[in-house]
């Protein structure tokens, strides 16, 4: 018959049967599959972390996305802002140089730096 040499229940070795022979050929058979319960944790422990850095490539994906569009959205709004500055400026011309009182408030906003596109 077959019978159970050393191990508990749960430890995921096979049966080894009395017969298997000396004491070297159980060693043998254990070592055997304790290699190869080691190296089907080793596979999942790898497939885990694969799957874990998966998940974080796409969340980064996703952010990177969403401060692209941030960023687009703001220099959009820098050139309508520099746009505007431009006609205040051509305004100013046109009245000779004289910024109507109501205007004066604005002027020092209106200093925006240059930015360069990405």
């Amino acid at each position: 018959g077959s019978s159970r040499i050393g191990g508990s229940d749960d430890d995921g070795l096979e049966d080894i049967p009395e017969e298997a022979g000396d004491d070297n050929d159980v060693k043998r058979l254990r070592r055997k599959q304790s290699n190869r319960e080691s190296a089907r944790r080793s596979r999942l422990k790898k497939q885990a972390e694969a799957d874990m850095l998966t998940r974080a490539t796409s969340d980064l994906q996703g952010e990177n996305n969403a401060l692209r569009n941030a960023l687009l959205s703001a220099h959009g709004l820098v050139a309508r802002l520099a746009a505007d500055k431009a006609a205040l400026a051509n305004q100013v011309v046109v009245l000779g140089g004289h910024v109507p009182t109501q205007l004066l408030w604005q002027l020092p906003r209106l200093s925006i730096p240059p930015i360069t596109p990405p």
